[in-house]
């Protein structure tokens, strides 16, 4: 049996390479540079988003043509005719990532409503989804994404256990299209704005005597109207 020669293995190989490189520039979507451009001894490279002027530019062509939505948007408002949504939601992490949450709701569009039989459904749906149950969260794996929980449309699992009448969100990894490399010290500053660094000793420590006075004032103020009342 000939032996296959290795000119064609070092082709596959190569485009292989091509791929898995291409695979990781969308995944990460970043670049390597220098941590602290004025220390010329320090040698280590760590990972940081750098903005790219092509995807800044194709952000900008959406954003004029109205097209803000992305594919996990697009496809659910396909696959039920208009009649829910995935709200997005981001998560950011501490290593630096920007992770989509997505939510499945229903659409309240003034646009897709134009019926009124089709108006007093989506009314009794409101009230129905203020109800929930109890609150699923689904996360996908490895080489996937949310979008493998919704393309069978009503037969996938998320439907299933929506039209149970649950709270349903759907989750995505490290790695895909629905997350990005924002950068370390973006990621911090935006879980600053809803958790606080304080803990209970500096809670306790650093309360100012307004505040205490001011907490005093309602607590009287409180009891006096209740001897008024009785």
């Amino acid at each position: 049996m000939p032996k296959p020669p290795f000119s064609n293995i070092t082709q596959k190989l190569g485009n292989l390479l091509n791929i898995c490189k291409d695979m990781c520039r969308k995944g990460y979507n970043c670049y390597y540079i220098k941590e602290k451009e004025n220390d010329k001894g320090s040698q280590e490279d760590v990972r940081c988003h750098i903005k790219n002027k092509i995807n800044i530019k194709r952000n900008e062509e959406k954003a004029k043509k109205g097209e803000t939505l992305d594919q996990m948007e697009k496809l659910l408002l396909d696959l039920t005719q208009g009649k829910y949504k995935a709200e997005k939601h981001y998560v950011y992490t501490i290593d630096g990532y920007r992770l989509n949450l997505y939510r499945i709701v229903n659409n309240n569009s003034e646009n897709i409503i134009n019926d009124k039989v089709v108006q007093k459904e989506r009314i009794n749906e409101q009230v129905f989804e203020e109800d929930k149950k109890e609150v699923f969260c689904l996360n996908h794996g490895l080489f996937e994404s949310s979008i493998n929980y919704t393309c069978k449309g009503y037969n996938s699992l998320t439907f299933q256990i929506f039209s149970n009448n649950h709270d349903v969100w759907i989750s995505n990894n490290r790695g895909n299209n629905f997350t990005q490399y924002v950068g370390k010290n973006i990621a911090i500053n935006k879980l600053r704005e809803n958790y606080t660094e304080e803990d209970l000793r500096d809670l306790g420590l650093n309360i100012k005597s307004d505040q205490i006075e001011k907490e005093m004032r309602k607590k009287k103020k409180k009891k006096e109207k209740k001897k008024i009342i009785i």
